[in-house]
């Protein structure tokens, strides 16, 4: 997916999470780290304020 992304010319970042699996993402720790990493990538883009 990433890589049909970069060909086409849209912004894409993998993140990789090592030894994660299937919905780790989902609660705890991982959700606060996951929801940053999408929040500063979609500041990035300029489609959310940052934080102020």
């Amino acid at each position: 997916f990433q890589r049909a992304m970069k060909r086409a010319g849209r912004p894409c970042e993998l993140i990789g999470y090592e030894d994660a699996g299937h919905g780790f993402f989902n609660r705890g720790k991982a959700l606060d780290e996951t929801t940053a990493a999408a929040d500063k990538f979609l500041v990035g883009l300029g489609w959310l304020k940052p934080k102020s």
